[in-house]
């Protein structure tokens, strides 16, 4: 079975005797950033057409759903986004509850079999998820020896957040594939990294927790957008119309928004932790875990409509 600690000066997944007194808590945070990106060959300093072919296609859905379908043409975009964050966002939970259900189960069940296989031992199984999630796994140790300020750190999350899970949501039009790829890559690197992460259940909690409450939930919504737009596609396809496709857009146009919030908010409180010494007190860890709980709690709210009324009974 792993017994890995990971540290900013060693190697990844090499032994130590103690933790080290300021660790580089990228390297357990944020799984498989890089790994949401299709095709991630660049070259210095340059995007391939690839990628800016993945931009165009995800801005393009994206654009079309936050310029107005659907809105009052006359509102302003400020008008626009407190009405989907307040009462139309908890609808269109709603309206895709079950999907929702059905992404979080899958990203809970790959994360699953990652811890379990991982505790049994050496078994098939834990070898296949270290070799799926090897290029992941990889991008974060070096990303981890990276010399970044606070604020470095910071930009760094959410630079790499916003454009997967716009990515994520824009290019589910090619038929779901690529976002059901994500959701497997980042459950099973999520459930590998914490069972070889060598902290205790309270420590991986306090590193974990704080932004995670935010960032998964803002990824599960993504997520199911991109697999509604590609439901759309395939019905599309079937009936030689688009109208499909443009009544899945109708119903996830409300979630993007606080997707794209929620990482917001998960990147900056993320960047925050390399200024807070975690490890060196069980009382800020406490606190922490605390705190992600109750935030837990209010976005359960928010979702189910209790923070603003709807209108609806």
């Amino acid at each position: 079975m792993d017994n890995k600690i990971y540290s900013s000066n060693q190697t990844y997944g090499m032994k130590l005797k103690k933790f080290p007194q300021r660790p580089q808590i990228s390297e357990i945070l944020g799984p498989a950033r890089k790994n949401w990106r299709p095709l991630k060959k660049f070259e210095e300093g340059k995007k391939t057409k690839v990628k800016i072919l993945q931009w165009l296609t995800a801005v393009a859905v994206i654009s079309i759903r936050l310029l107005g379908i659907n809105m009052d043409e006359a509102s302003p975009l400020k008008e626009r986004l407190v009405e989907s964050l307040g009462k139309n966002y908890p609808r269109a939970v709603g309206r895709n509850l079950r999907l929702i259900a059905i992404v979080t189960t899958i990203f809970l069940l790959a994360s699953g079999i990652a811890i379990l296989s991982n505790q049994i031992g050496d078994n098939p199984v834990n070898q296949a998820v270290k070799d799926f999630t090897e290029p992941s796994r990889k991008f974060m140790e070096e990303e981890a020896q990276v010399e970044r300020s606070p604020l470095g750190w910071t930009g760094f999350y959410l630079k790499n957040n916003l454009v997967s899970a716009i990515e994520i949501i824009g290019l589910g039009v090619a038929f779901g594939v690529f976002s059901l790829y994500s959701l497997l890559m980042n459950g099973l690197t999520a459930g590998y990294v914490i069972s070889t992460s060598g902290y205790s259940a309270l420590e991986t909690s306090s590193l974990l927790l704080p932004h995670g409450v935010f960032e998964l939930t803002g990824y599960v919504l993504a997520t199911s957008c991109g697999v509604r737009l590609g439901i759309g596609s395939i019905k599309s396809l079937a009936n030689r119309e688009t109208e499909p496709l443009k009544k899945a857009g109708n119903s996830i146009a409300d979630l993007i928004p606080a997707s794209i919030l929620l990482i917001i908010i998960a990147g900056l409180i993320e960047g925050s932790l390399h200024v807070i010494p975690v490890l060196n007190s069980a009382a800020i860890q406490v606190g922490l875990v605390g705190a992600s709980l109750t935030s837990f709690v209010i976005l359960l709210f928010w979702t189910g409509g209790k923070l603003i009324r709807t209108g609806d009974r």
